[in-house]
């Protein structure tokens, strides 16, 4: 958790930057709110993924994601 503003307001001032627009964003949360994910595609996240995930599940994701983006 962030002191001022949560992870959902930081990707979608994220987003609203033209140069800054593209950049893929994963969000890790350690909230057991079931509507976590749905909060952060709504917020613009490219992917969400739990803090306990894996270390090679991560990479793959991480690949996946900027391969997606090129």
């Amino acid at each position: 958790m962030m002191p001022d503003i949560d992870g959902f307001e930081v990707c979608r001032r994220l987003r609203r930057e033209p140069e800054l627009a593209e950049i893929p964003i994963i969000m890790l949360t350690a909230s057991a709110d079931p509507n976590a994910q749905q909060q952060c595609i709504a917020a613009g996240a490219d992917d969400f993924l739990p803090k306990l995930i894996g270390r090679h599940e991560f990479q793959a994701r991480v690949r996946s994601i900027t391969r997606f983006n090129r």
